[in-house]
């Protein structure tokens, strides 16, 4: 998981879903549905491949407020460059 996070966080598509599902698993990282969605959101914005059902599954555990601050936190997000 650790190197799917550095992946992810530079930038590299492929690995910001499974990292989502991570998060939200719990698996390698720590359990943050917050995490999950702000990834979803990321994965997407650079043309990830990302079903609606992944918006949904988590959205049904959070509450509103939440998923606008993840939003919020996709939006401002940038990506290491070292």
């Amino acid at each position: 998981t650790p190197m799917l996070l550095d992946a992810a966080e530079r930038g590299y598509v492929p690995a910001m879903l499974p990292i989502a599902g991570a998060y939200a698993d719990g698996k390698g990282v720590p359990k943050s549905l917050f995490e999950a969605y702000k990834w979803v959101v990321i994965a997407e914005r650079w043309h990830g491949t990302v079903s609606p059902q992944a918006f949904d599954q988590l959205a049904r555990e959070m509450k509103p407020e939440e998923i606008e601050k993840a939003k919020a936190a996709a939006a401002a997000y940038t990506f290491k460059t070292k």
